[in-house]
């Protein structure tokens, strides 16, 4: 069943047509040889692509809206700028054209309709994918597009340089909206709410821990509120609120609707139903049986596919709503209060509270709120093998409750941690030879991206073997295995063997020694003495060290650091080193643990000297001199 939304904008489209409006699509200036013989960006020598420049024009007589984005590729670096993704409120219409230089020859190709995929995320909101062909250093690509109606967003600035960036919204009596303005860095107020203007925008740099870049940039964001034909008397009021934007989504046939239908889910029901199973139960039989049936595609999206049943029951392959409003609509027929939560993911950047929109919504999972089971489910991920614990994709701020008249914010991380458990032992032979054995715990989300991390090796124990070498070309790896993969209790175990000689430093018959062999945070993560952006860790860490060296006979510990404890200001990272000697062997236990995921730019300063303070006593070596 169509929406109020898509039944409007393709009315309007309509009127528009039949008043005698025609949009023209704008043409780009020709190609330029200077363009494709420019083999660096002056403003940023480091820069792997370059914008040079991004116009959008919005017709206020026809209602539409057009974009021409020239995109030149300087290094290898920058070919993922030849394969974009636009999102649109509505059908756009592309144009995609790639110049190279061949032989002194300007050669142009363009892309075929192949090239240009489109997947609808919520009825008229729409992603479009576009493959650029023929991408090489050195390539000019022109991306031209339009569409009815005004832009999500306009991003005067980008992850590369943009030499030239302009928009014009002309003043439409068809469409009425507001904007959001993001961003630190400076832009050109042409006319007051009709043009801007940047020219000679940096690149937008990433710090680490960072959440999508797309939270910080300079940009606007733009909220429809209503959509009207004056000479026709027509007018529709649009979501202003987020409880309107419930209750579009439960009057949608594939949001609301298929929570309530879906009949072929029916003989499972029946089955788990005759068993007398407890709340929690129900609840485990119902998430197996979805992760049984339907496997993630990797598509994150708020209405389920067009092809739902036949993804369930034939292809066994579906996007994040096939799955999880496929658990949802199960748990609702074996009677547990469930509800959906919608969000939007981390890639795709955080919701604005205080800005209600349909078209930020990316991803849907399940609440259970029954029986004393206060619970969030998202069945899309193998590595998950029982619910409770939603991916880190997930994790972006707070989720909207899908609840008729009652709007109401749910914190999406539940207080899963990254724990992370180390044994390492470490034998000397001699003053030149010594051995290390690693085995790591891998646990809650320290678990999910170790798993993560095995997958893209298709799980093969020397292609992570190799992966480890290149990590740390200083120490030859022995030997990898993985001795514990359990997605029931979502932790896991490895072990490496190493050679460590390399660690050894011979000081004029003492030696030097460091025993924190592969440590994460040998190395402090915050550079920048100053910060804009906060600090996101996504969820709380925990990393629990001990180590045991055995020394060889003809040493003993000359000096060892001292043991200590250290903390922020708040108190919400601690660092615990405590380092003993006894005889011929060494032991050191290290605790180090972040207790909050978010640390604001005020808190950086303090984060900073924390991890300083922990990076200057674990690189801190041990004495040995002969005995």
């Amino acid at each position: 069943m169509p929406t109020k939304l898509a039944i409007t904008i393709s009315f309007l489209c309509l009127a528009l047509s039949q008043s005698g409006f025609c949009q023209k699509r704008a043409a780009f200036e020709k190609v330029t040889m200077e363009e494709l013989q420019m083999t660096s960006y002056s403003g940023d020598s480091s820069a792997s692509a370059v914008i040079l420049l991004d116009i959008g024009y919005l017709n206020g007589n026809k209602a539409m809206f057009t974009r021409m984005m020239r995109i030149k590729i300087l290094t290898k670096a920058g070919f993922d700028w030849g394969n974009r993704t636009f999102n649109t409120p509505g059908k756009g219409d592309f144009k995609v054209v790639v110049h190279n230089l061949e032989n002194g020859i300007i050669v142009s190709e363009k892309a075929d309709s192949k090239s240009i995929h489109n997947e609808e995320i919520v009825d008229q909101f729409s992603v479009y994918k576009v493959f650029a062909p023929n991408v090489k250093v050195g390539s000019v690509i022109d991306i031209t597009y339009s569409h009815f109606g005004v832009p999500y967003e306009w991003r005067f600035q980008e992850q590369i340089p943009i030499v030239f960036s302009e928009l014009v919204l002309e003043q439409t009596d068809f469409i009425h909206y507001s904007k959001t303005h993001f961003g630190f860095e400076p832009i050109e107020t042409v006319s007051p709410n009709l043009q801007w203007r940047a020219r000679n925008m940096p690149a937008f740099k990433e710090e680490p821990f960072l959440s999508n870049y797309s939270n910080y940039i300079t940009k606007f964001e733009f909220q429809v509120e209503s959509f009207s034909i004056p000479s026709r008397s027509i007018y529709v009021s649009f979501s202003t609120t987020w409880q309107t934007v419930i209750d579009n989504l439960l009057k949608n046939g594939r949001f609301g609707l298929a929570l309530t239908g879906s009949p072929w889910f029916n003989d499972f029901v029946k089955e788990i139903k005759a068993k007398n199973l407890s709340t929690k139960e129900k609840m485990l039989a119902a998430y197996a049986y979805v992760q049984d049936n339907i496997k993630w595609d990797g598509r994150s999206n708020v209405l389920t596919s067009w092809e739902f049943k036949n993804n369930f029951l034939v292809n066994h392959s579906g996007s994040s709503a096939d799955i999880n409003l496929s658990l949802i609509c199960i748990l609702k027929k074996l009677d547990i209060t469930v509800y959906p939560i919608v969000l939007s993911t981390r890639q795709n950047g955080l919701l604005v509270q205080f800005s209600p929109t349909i078209s930020k919504l990316n991803y849907v999972i399940a609440y259970v709120q029954h029986d004393g089971v206060d619970m969030m489910l998202d069945a899309t991920s193998e590595s998950i093998g029982t619910p409770g614990i939603l991916p880190s994709r997930c994790l972006n701020g707070n989720g909207l409750l899908v609840k008729k008249d009652n709007e109401q914010w749910i914190t999406l991380n539940k207080g899963y941690t990254d724990l992370k458990k180390q044994f390492v032992t470490i034998t000397m032979e001699n003053a030149t030879t010594a051995k290390a054995k690693i085995v790591q715990d891998h646990i809650g989300y320290g678990f999910l991206t170790w798993m993560d991390d095995l997958k893209a090796g298709n799980h093969d124990l020397e292609i992570q073997k190799n992966k480890i070498q290149k990590q740390n070309p200083d120490l030859p790896i022995l030997s990898y295995d993985v001795t514990k993969k359990d997605t029931k209790t979502i932790s896991g175990k490895e072990t490496i063997e190493l050679d460590i000689s390399s660690q050894l430093v011979d000081a004029g018959g003492d030696l030097i020694f460091n025993p924190f062999v592969m440590f994460e945070y040998a190395i402090n993560p915050f550079k920048s003495e100053e910060r804009r952006y906060p600090v996101d860790l996504i969820y709380p860490r925990e990393l629990n060290t001990t180590i045991i060296v055995q020394l060889p006979k003809e040493y003993s510990v000359k000096s060892l650091p001292e043991s200590t404890k250290y903390s922020n200001a708040d108190g919400s990272a601690s660092f615990t080193y405590l380092a003993s000697a006894s005889g011929s062997s060494m032991q050191f236990k290290i605790i180090m643990k972040i207790n909050k995921q978010i640390f604001t730019e005020s808190e950086y300063k303090d984060l900073r000297v924390f991890f300083s303070e922990v990076v200057k006593k674990i690189n801190t070596p041990v004495e040995l001199s002969k005995t």
